[in-house]
């Protein structure tokens, strides 16, 4: 480096120029702004993400994958209700049928 030239580092923060397409950056803007998220705090989360150095700061559910881990668990218990349903009808000597029936 030459001895003119300084690195500049202001505590322990970098500056990032990046060049993205106009349309997507408004539709993030907008976004973010719906979330009360700021884009440094979004860009800074998705590298720490990225990074396997993700911090939780709060203690928000998320309440979409929630109601999706419900909604799956309904589907094995209706699974499970239907077997059930079919076992219950079986009677006890169920297995000495299912014998005699193999062996005519």
């Amino acid at each position: 480096m030459p001895a003119n030239k300084k690195l500049e580092v202001q505590g322990r923060t970098a500056q990032l120029g990046i060049k993205i397409d106009a349309e997507l950056y408004e539709k993030y803007k907008a976004r973010l702004k719906e979330t009360g998220t700021s884009i440094t705090e979004d860009i800074e989360n998705h590298m720490r993400d990225y990074v396997g150095e993700m911090l939780i700061k709060s203690n928000v559910i998320d309440i979409a994958k929630l109601l999706e881990d419900v909604e799956s668990l309904k589907k094995y218990m209706s699974v499970v209700e239907d077997l059930k349903q079919v076992v219950g009808e079986l009677q006890p000597d169920w297995q000495q049928k299912t014998s005699s029936l193999k062996a005519s």
